[in-house]
Parts: structure tokens; sequence; C-alpha cells
């Protein structure tokens, strides 16, 4: 944002989204009261529909990228990386220790690194779960769960359910679409 029209146009669009500009410079917007997730993306959309880019700190770009590959290793499994712990191929993958990923993320995030990660390995256990036939050996080995047993207990411990429900909710759903198929 160079030039004052520039400036103007981006103000007054921002305003269509019922939101209070404060002040905007070169480089710098401040809205007050943008806090929630789905706000943001609407700024987001609407900066980028008018040709500017958001610039992201160094810690958002982190942030992004340890999302980036958690989502990796889950949507893709490879037997020969379940073997490595999370936080190791994080610090590999990124030149940086532990620690202080987890800090970054935390700070950026409002969940630790590790509650992440528990709740993304969770999402997925529900998705083969309620979508595959797999057996609860074989998702605890895709997710990188050293035993069923593992994996169980951290599953309730989360949901407040046991596997067994998403696998009934699967067998309902097959029973459901046997039945639409009939009709």
């Amino acid at each position: 944002m160079v030039c004052s029209r520039c400036i103007s146009v981006l103000k007054r669009s921002l305003e269509q989204l019922s939101l209070t500009v404060e002040d905007i410079h070169l480089g710098k917007v401040t809205i007050s009261g943008l806090h929630r997730t789905d706000c943001f993306s609407r700024v987001e959309k609407t900066i980028t529909s008018l040709g500017f880019t958001i610039l992201r700190g160094q810690d958002q770009r982190i942030v992004e990228r340890i999302k980036a590959l958690v989502d990796e290793v889950l949507i893709a499994p490879d037997p020969k990386r379940k073997k490595i712990k999370f936080s190791e191929f994080l610090s590999d993958e990124l030149h940086l220790n532990y620690d202080a990923l987890s800090a970054i993320f935390s700070r950026s995030e409002a969940v630790t690194l590790e509650n992440y990660i528990i709740n993304r390995r969770i999402d997925k256990i529900k998705e083969y779960l309620v979508y595959t036939d797999m057996t609860l050996a074989e998702i605890a080995f895709v997710t990188g769960y050293s035993s069923m047993f593992h994996l169980s207990r951290q599953f309730k411990r989360v949901t407040s359910f046991n596997p067994s429900y998403y696998k009934a909710i699967r067998a309902r759903r097959k029973a459901l679409m046997a039945e639409s198929v009939v009709q």
C-alpha cells in the first residue's frame, strides 16, 4: 500500500466487513477486535482480492510449516517415517530444536504442539475407523502408535469414546447406504 488511493480502497473494503480500521500505513493494517479465525480468513480474502499480499512473520511461517509436515505424515503414511518421533522429525525438517518449535507454536496457536499433534492423529484415526475396513492394529501402525492399547487409551481420553463407537458409526453408515441402494 503505497498510495493514498490504495489505502482508501483497502479501508473501505475492510469497513464493509463491519471491522474497525484503526490505522493503515505501508505494510501494516491495524484492525481492532480481529481475534476469530473465520474473521481473519474474510480479511485475508478481501485483501488478496484487491491484489495485496499478506506478509506473514517468521513464527507464522514456522507454524504453517509444522502443520503441513504433521498433515504430510498423517495423510501419506510411510512405515519408515513412523519409527521417528514427531519431535525428532519436525526438528530435523525445520532445523530448530523441538523446544523452540513448541514455544513458537504454543504462542501462535493457543494450544501446545504436542496436543495439536495428538488431536490431528485422533482426527485421522476417526477417519480410518469410519471410512475404512482397517483393523485397530493397522490404524495404530499407520498413525504411529506403539500399540492398539496406547491408541485406544489416548483416543478415549481425547474423545470420551472408545474406537468401537466409531466402528459402529461405520456399520450404521454402511447399512444406510445399502438400504438407500435397495430403495
